[in-house]
């Protein structure tokens, strides 16, 4: 994959992960509060090339998943679809536990982070990137059996767009794991996938450090 953007520093970030016995080394970007300035800066003129810095930090929704993966059952050649995948916590944990997954993200920088952290942590054979918007109508949702989504209810297009990739994951029989810390698009998901036919709901789930975050989670019975 060619990077067309001039990419930020990054430095390696050791991340504990309940239920893995080893820290998963993560590639974060070096100056986040810079790279966030910058970006909201730069918003209103911003390109599908732009660095972006939602992917360049750790959230709490991408642990939660993290924590579920490897304190669940063995992954041995499940296929794996992680959306908006940022650091790509997710996708790596899983291919750790022995799935194939598939990283994708709308920036260059969180795809360029991702492959790094998977050469990292051994698993570069088990973790592929892909550019990929969610936003995208018409754009078909790569096949996987389980898709991952952490915290990406944070604009309300982008809250909309999910509730279609959720509704199209579960019309395929794909297990969907979605987790959010932000609470403030809950709401207007529930809403929109109840309006598609897919009726979920959030509970609460506590990280191991502690913080409280919501999980949806959705399974064809």
């Amino acid at each position: 994959m060619q990077l067309s953007a001039v990419l930020p520093p990054a430095r390696t970030l050791e991340v504990p992960v309940a239920g893995l016995r080893d820290a998963v080394r993560l590639r974060v970007a070096e100056d986040p509060e810079a790279l966030a300035s910058d970006f909201l800066q730069r918003l209103p003129s911003r390109t599908a090339d732009d660095v972006g810095f939602y992917g360049a930090v750790l959230w709490p929704g991408s642990v939660l998943i993290a924590e579920l993966l490897a304190q669940g059952p063995p992954l041995d050649g499940a296929t794996v679809l992680c959306l908006g995948a940022g650091t790509g916590l997710e996708a790596l944990v899983a291919a750790l536990c022995g799935a194939n997954a598939l990283a994708t993200d709308v920036y260059p920088f969180a795809l360029s982070l991702v492959t790094e952290a998977a050469a990292l942590n051994g698993v570069a054979d088990r973790v592929d990137v892909a550019a990929f918007d969610v936003t995208r109508r018409g754009a078909p949702l790569p096949p996987a059996e389980i898709v991952l989504l952490g915290d990406l209810l944070y604009l309300t297009d982008l809250t909309a767009a999910v509730a279609q990739r959720v509704a199209e994951a579960a019309a395929r029989g794909s297990v969907v794991l979605l987790a959010d810390s932000r609470r403030t698009h809950q709401e207007q998901l529930i809403r929109a996938l109840g309006e598609l036919g897919v009726e979920a709901s959030f509970e609460e789930r506590t990280l191991s450090s502690g913080e409280a975050v919501s999980l949806l989670q959705y399974q064809i019975s």
